[in-house]
């Protein structure tokens, strides 16, 4: 895959790894029930789906890394917004948890469309291989880092990894948008990716 793919992919692992891990965690801290927990998530999850589609078509009809570094770049907004306000539950826990989710869960489906874009054709299996490869990765160091500064801090520094990761993916992006100016490449039309 292309570097943006390929960092878009472990900070997508890093990111949405440790939320789906431990925002239940962070929900129980925050002094919800189970039935509040499963309304968090679920409102998470059905946006981050729901979203797939409008940015995936906004990706089709323009340079993907532009839309890579725009959700990205909320998703650190969002994250670090939840540090600084660390809701006591309440509305505002949702509102930023279903905003996390529109902006955040969208991003995977764009970097693989975006590594397949300049792919040869036969070349598609072994990168979708690939960047779920370097996915799992962070899958699996996101969710052993976040806990110690739980632990450390505060629950709510569960977001600073998120934060840190989605921002680390909008800067690198725009730094290697600005190194290589889009070309034209044969693209396919984005199709949504329901993973995390």
């Amino acid at each position: 895959p292309s570097p943006v793919a390929a960092i878009a992919a472990f900070s997508v692992g890093m990111a949405n790894g440790t939320f789906g891990t431990l925002a239940p965690v962070y929900g129980y801290s925050q002094h919800l029930d189970a039935a509040g927990i499963s309304y968090l998530m679920c409102l998470t999850v059905i946006l981050g789906a729901a979203s797939q589609v409008p940015f995936g078509r906004l990706s089709d009809r323009m340079d993907r890394r532009k839309v890579i570094i725009g959700l990205s770049g909320l998703a650190a907004v969002v994250g670090a917004t939840l540090v600084i306000a660390d809701p006591q539950g309440g509305w505002l826990l949702y509102v930023l948890f279903a905003c996390y989710g529109f902006v955040a869960y969208p991003l995977y489906g764009i970097a693989v469309a975006h590594a397949n874009d300049s792919a040869k054709e036969g070349d598609f299996a072994k990168i979708s291989s690939a960047m779920l490869l370097i996915m799992g990765v962070g899958l699996a160091i996101g969710p052993a880092i976040a806990p110690m500064l739980m632990n450390s801090i505060r629950p709510v520094a569960m977001f600073i990894v998120t934060a840190t990761f989605h921002g680390a993916l909008a800067i690198s992006t725009l730094m290697r948008l600005r190194a290589r100016p889009h070309r034209r490449a044969q693209r396919s039309r984005f199709r949504p990716i329901f993973a995390d």
